[in-house]
C-alpha cells in the first residue's frame, strides 16, 4: 500500500475497517507509524501498532479489512502498450 501511495497524482486506496470504527475510509498515506486518513467522520489516523486484520484486542482496536481494500488510479494506459 505505501508503494501505491507514492505521491503519484490521481491515487487513492479505499479501506473497510471494523472494530472501534466500522466505517469506510479513504487511506492518504501511510507512515512507519501511521495509517493517515482523509475521512468523513474527521478521523485523522490509525496508529499502527493499534491496528490489526485478524481480530480486535484491547490494544489492536482497528481491524482493516484486506478484502474491502480497494486501489483507485485515474492514469490513463498507454494505447501502445496494451496492443
Amino acid at each position: 500500500m505505501q508503494s501505491f501511495l507514492d505521491g503519484t497524482p490521481g491515487r487513492a486506496i479505499i479501506l473497510g475497517l471494523q472494530g472501534y470504527h466500522d466505517h469506510w475510509t479513504v487511506i492518504e498515506s501511510i507512515t512507519s507509524r501511521s495509517i493517515l486518513l482523509y475521512d468523513s467522520s474527521k478521523i485523522k489516523r490509525l496508529p499502527r501498532p493499534y491496528c490489526t486484520t485478524v481480530y480486535t484486542t484491547n490494544k489492536r482496536k482497528h481491524l482493516l479489512f484486506p478484502a474491502q481494500t480497494y486501489f483507485l488510479s485515474n492514469e490513463v494506459e498507454d494505447e501502445a502498450s496494451t496492443e
